[in-house]
């Protein structure tokens, strides 16, 4: 089964350390260029859009959401929010670190660690094409998505933070390497494409 959006339940990483793109322009570069762009912080927009998502969480914790960034496209733009649940913590401890990105929602996990945060075939200009979504640590200057076909998609990220599209023909997305403001590659994470995203 190809092209199902998965949402890893993780954790946002590391709240707006960066507000802005760490990058001017792609150090590394690919065949088609995203620029990932700055968030409002926190707020107003921060507490309305966390509270929209957050309400099977208990909400979100007062003063906790921070928008940090967001991709513009045809079909409507993909946020990047983060916030403390409301609830309890389900696996207890302190309270649960989130992360809206996009349409998806997780929660749980080192809040510092990279991680692909979904994928799927409609995600893309209304489904015509792919979508990916990752973090890459604080120090993910640049994102590049490499494809089925060996197209590469690059983004400069806000805090780590990437959203990246491209055309269906070039294929599932097969892995995303981080690199920082000089060029050197931070991470690398691998997508499981063969148990649909």
């Amino acid at each position: 089964m190809l092209g199902v959006v998965v949402l890893v339940a993780v954790a946002c990483g590391g709240g707006s350390e960066s507000s802005t793109p760490a990058l001017s322009e792609q150090v590394v570069g690919g065949n088609l260029l995203h620029v990932m762009q700055p968030g409002e912080g926190r707020g107003e927009t921060a507490d309305h859009l966390a509270e929209f998502f957050a309400g099977p969480l208990g909400g979100a914790r007062e003063g906790t959401a921070d928008h940090i960034a967001w991709f513009d496209r045809e079909i409507g733009p993909v946020h990047v929010i983060t916030f403390t649940a409301g609830r309890d913590n389900p696996r207890g401890g302190d309270p649960e670190f989130c992360v809206v990105f996009g349409s998806g929602i997780g929660c749980g996990l080192d809040p510092h660690e990279p991680t692909i945060y979904g994928w799927g075939d409609d995600m893309f200009d209304g489904g015509a094409g792919f979508g990916a979504n990752a973090y890459g640590g604080s120090d993910g200057a640049e994102a590049v998505f490499t494809t089925e076909s060996g197209n590469t998609v690059s983004v400069l990220t806000v805090g780590g933070y990437a959203h990246a599209e491209w055309p269906g023909e070039w294929g599932q997305p097969q892995a995303v390497e981080f690199y920082d403001t000089d060029g050197n590659d931070v991470t690398r994470l691998k997508f499981q494409t063969d148990v649909g995203g």
